[in-house]
């Protein structure tokens, strides 16, 4: 059994840098850690590029790059593509803006995700908790980790997938955005497979994505008039149309 670590860097590569930091402090079980470069922008594209590689060096990561920003979507399942992961094998995933907070976390994800029926596992994040507190769910123990089951679709962190689940439903579904919405879109494989997404109430994760100096106010702006607002532009034209050079 492997866990694959997939991150995809659609963010400065500070953030990505300061994200693996706290994964390897925080990730006790041996890994493939897989960076899939989004070509972001900002400050400067190409000083990005040349930045993510150092970092990829220095931590030891698999980059892989195909020289554009390819989304959630279509770059999940490239990666997926490159590192052929065997239905025995977890899969987790971790935004560069998350931050975990407990050690450990990653061996209590692969005790959930070995039961049966919940081939899916999160930690839990501040507003998972509020938006489980808001809404219908179950609260009990999965292979004797304490977790939430929700009943209804919530925003989840950082995720741990069974590798054989994901593959049979054949890798990251088609949200028609370039960030976001698999909350939704993975409802309908929970209810066509009879399985359940459990969020581990004792083990977090937090965003690092207010008031920090790697984060671009614009890609806020950006990121949540696609996921909210209805835009479908991509970001570098978004960009280009509010006049920002990089």
């Amino acid at each position: 059994m492997t866990l694959f670590v997939f991150t995809l860097g659609h963010h400065r590569p500070s953030m990505v840098n300061t994200c693996v930091a706290n994964l390897r402090e925080h990730l006790t079980m041996p890994h493939r850690h897989c960076l899939l470069w989004q070509h972001y922008p900002l400050p400067n594209k190409a000083q990005n590029a040349r930045d993510i590689r150092v970092i990829a060096d220095r931590w030891g990561l698999e980059l892989f790059d195909v020289g554009e920003g390819l989304g959630c979507t279509r770059g999940t399942n490239y990666l997926l593509e490159q590192v052929k992961p065997q239905p025995d094998d977890l899969i987790l995933f971790v935004d560069p803006d998350e931050r975990v907070v407990h050690r450990g976390f990653a061996e209590a994800m692969a005790i959930v995700v070995a039961h049966p029926h919940v081939p899916v596992c999160s930690l839990s994040t501040p507003l998972s908790q509020w938006e489980i507190a808001q809404r219908q769910h179950v609260t009990r123990s999965v292979n004797g980790q304490a977790c939430h089951i929700p009943l209804v679709p919530i925003a989840i962190g950082v995720t741990m997938f069974h590798a054989g689940w994901f593959l049979e439903m054949g890798g990251y579904p088609e949200t028609g955005l370039t960030t976001g919405g698999l909350e939704v879109a993975l409802w309908g494989r929970f209810a066509k497979t009879k399985t359940a997404l459990a969020v581990l109430a004792d083990y977090w994760v937090v965003p690092w994505n207010q008031g920090q100096a790697d984060i671009d106010q614009a890609y806020l702006e950006w990121k949540t008039a696609h996921r909210h607002g209805g835009l479908r532009e991509e970001f570098e034209p978004w960009l280009k149309s509010r006049g920002v050079e990089f």
